[in-house]
């Protein structure tokens, strides 16, 4: 990447720094990191002792904080009186006459932007802004080799080493990216140019190799990437997320302990269900047999009483049971 860098500087820039810090030495302390690689004595990290915020109820007793309005929905412009000088008039006062002056404003190109100064003095400004907010609040006026405060965080903990490793994986993989595209169209000259003075290794690496060097810096950031890793960051550095998380908790157990008593509801409910089915199916197997004694019966009295003793067959659904 250094090699492929075009700045006047890239011999004495450093390149991804944290990742090859991170690849070196592992996630140590940001005290370590900041001190080059000295180990710390010892590490004092901030206790975490969450103080969850108390909910006050408003009653109705309570004033309205918001003036001019009261309990009443009305509102009364009487005893509003407006005050006014003898030499103020109606008129408003624009200011016309003051003129911009425009020669403090200087529109040289390298002060726009740092990429096109030609001597190349202009740091890179983001990823200097991102190491001083790492590097703000750690210094201590005597270093007596205790990591504290901020120190004491990992530099995958600390937000602005965080923000700053990101910056550097977005980077690598543009460059890998662009570095593919260049497979696919025709070498310029100054590409072959720059292929013909790049060193052994540089020449050795084909379209194969940067696919997987991709997939590997992907394959990080999906690692990475996870709502988890973020909450946790929250969960550090706000109290009131860590309350607000706790609340959800509760109200998502207070659903659980609710949709189990509805689930032993249902159970016992459909226990009861079972018994009584098995209940009214015993009594309509007994009405069944009631009823095909008394149709026996009906018929033996027909048969007696109006036809003589001949057999007699009723019809009907009765037949069906």
């Amino acid at each position: 990447m250094k090699h492929f860098h075009s700045s006047a500087k890239s011999d004495s820039e450093e390149f991804l720094s944290v990742i090859k810090y991170l690849i070196e030495n592992g996630n140590t302390t940001v005290y370590q990191w900041r001190t080059g690689g000295r180990i710390p004595v010892s590490i004092e990290r901030l206790a975490l002792n969450f103080k969850f915020a108390e909910t006050t109820e408003v009653t109705e007793d309570e004033p309205n904080i918001i003036l001019g309005l009261d309990d009443d929905s009305t509102m009364s412009i009487e005893g509003i009186e407006v005050k006014q000088t003898a030499n103020q008039t109606d008129a408003i006062d624009f200011d016309t006459e003051a003129e911009i002056d425009c020669s403090a404003i200087d529109t040289v190109p390298e002060l726009l932007d740092p990429a096109l100064s030609s001597n190349g003095n202009h740091p890179n400004l983001l990823v200097h802004a991102l190491r001083e907010a790492a590097l703000n609040g750690s210094n201590h006026p005597i270093d007596d080799g205790i990591a504290r405060g901020n120190d004491a965080l990992t530099l995958l903990e600390n937000r602005a080493t965080y923000t700053l490793f990101i910056h550097e994986l977005h980077r690598l993989q543009s460059f890998l990216k662009q570095r593919l595209n260049e497979y696919h169209v025709d070498e310029t000259i100054l590409m072959t140019f720059i292929m013909q003075n790049a060193p052994a290794s540089i020449q050795k690496i084909n379209e194969n190799d940067l696919k997987t060097y991709l997939k590997n810096v992907d394959s990080i950031f999906q690692s990475i990437s996870l709502r988890q890793l973020d909450r946790l960051f929250s969960m550090r550095d706000s109290y009131k997320f860590v309350d607000r998380l706790i609340n959800c908790f509760q109200q998502k157990k207070l659903s659980i302990e609710r949709n189990c008593l509805q689930q032993k509801e249902l159970e016992e409910k459909a226990s009861s269900s079972l018994t009584e089915e098995q209940q009214l199916k015993e009594k309509l197997t007994l009405l069944i047999s009631y009823t095909k004694q008394l149709k026996e019966q009906v018929a033996k009295e027909i048969s007696l009483k109006k036809c003589q003793n001949r057999r007699i067959n009723i019809m009907g659904e009765i037949n069906t049971l």
